[in-house]
């Protein structure tokens, strides 16, 4: 049988023009929903995600406060990054929570420790800025400090600080605190030293020239006695 072609075109227009409008709503019909998503967004942070993040960076702190009045190190330890650095107020660079352990040792245990005891209030200049799992925070802080050789002072610093939050707890990643060079009570201790070797130097060149003066003049009056004599 033999097809006539223009039949053919008019056949395949007629399917074509059916199947496209299949895919239309019909007149007056009211538009089709979009598909719904098999899985919701993440919901945006909130208030109180936030506020939650925050006391969990404040009980981080009171408990490494705690742990450090207390001379507690593992209590310290449990709150700091593998990779921590802390630059503390004597000048060292300690990284990693083994170096932290051998300097509070070495400063608060060991035999030859210069610190009898630390009691350190923070004070935060602005609430910690969070990004994403990372935080920021500044602020001053009171150090009061006993010596082991009965010395007792007190030194005011400005720090920095700056966490991670790994597993759902925040971990320190570095520390440093850093007093003011021309304004503490370290240096003034230096001064009032200073100051008392000077007076100690002064009474000394006092008493030794007295001496020799008093050795001169008798020494003199012995000369002029026998001068007399002869």
């Amino acid at each position: 049988m033999r097809l006539d072609p223009t039949a053919v075109a008019v056949s395949l227009l007629f399917l074509a023009s059916s199947a496209f409008a299949q895919g239309l709503p019909a007149p007056g019909a009211p538009p089709t929903a979009p598909p719904v998503a098999t899985e919701a967004p993440a919901p945006p942070a909130t208030a109180a995600s936030a506020a939650q993040l925050h006391d969990e960076i404040r009980q981080m702190r009171d408990e490494s406060l705690a742990a450090l009045a207390r001379g507690d190190i593992e209590g310290i330890l449990q709150h700091l990054h593998p990779n921590i650095i802390f630059a503390p107020m004597n000048g060292e660079i300690v990284r990693g929570p083994l170096q932290i352990r051998d300097y509070f040792n070495k400063m608060l245990k060991g035999p030859d420790r210069r610190v009898e005891s630390i009691h350190l209030k923070l004070d935060v200049a602005n609430l910690t800025d969070i990004y994403g799992n990372t935080g920021v925070a500044y602020g001053t802080s009171e150090g009061h400090y006993k010596l082991t050789n009965g010395l007792e002072f007190t030194v005011n610093t400005n720090w920095t600080a700056s966490m991670v939050r790994e597993n759902g707890k925040w971990l320190l990643t570095s520390f440093q605190a850093a007093p003011n060079v021309f304004d503490n009570p370290i240096l003034d201790l230096q001064k009032k030293a200073a100051a008392l070797q000077a007076g100690i130097a002064g009474l000394v060149t006092g008493l030794v020239l007295g001496l020799l003066m008093m050795a001169w003049s008798w020494k003199r009056r012995r000369a002029k006695a026998r001068a007399a004599m002869a």
